[in-house]
């Protein structure tokens, strides 16, 4: 939802907004939001790992359900599958007319190192903002 409000806001910016299967299929309602407002400059790009990685690696329910399938009932406009990185480049070929769906499967594993955000949530507004040019 606040990559539709962002999406919104500025129409002119093409915005990339990358999410995991777990985030989606919790947030299901928030697809039908973005179909049904279509920006166009809007590409949502779903990483399916089949799990929630950051608490644990627990399945999630993506191998049994069709995210591109919902993805197209709820209205996006362009819809892929990537199973391979040739597919994913593939997909930046041509343009991109939104709201685009990008389904890429990818396999489950973080850095061992991997840290936790070290920036306060009000750091990323601020420097978002500042990025966007409306500070």
């Amino acid at each position: 939802s606040f990559s539709l409000g962002l999406a919104l806001a500025q129409p002119r910016r093409r915005l990339i907004v990358f999410d995991g299967d777990g985030a989606v299929l919790m947030r299901l309602g928030n697809l039908a939001l973005v179909g049904a407002n279509g920006p166009a400059n809007l590409v949502h790009v779903v990483l399916d790992n089949a799990a929630y990685e950051s608490t644990g690696k627990q399945s999630t329910l993506s191998p049994h359900v069709c995210l591109t399938g919902i993805a197209r009932s709820c209205g996006y406009r362009r819809i892929a599958l990537c199973e391979s990185l040739e597919d994913f480049d593939g997909i930046w070929s041509g343009p991109i007319s939104g709201p685009a769906f990008i389904h890429v499967r990818i396999r489950t594993g973080a850095l061992p190192d991997l840290g936790r955000p070290k920036i306060k949530p009000h750091e990323v507004k601020e420097r978002l903002m500042k990025h966007l040019g409306v500070v």
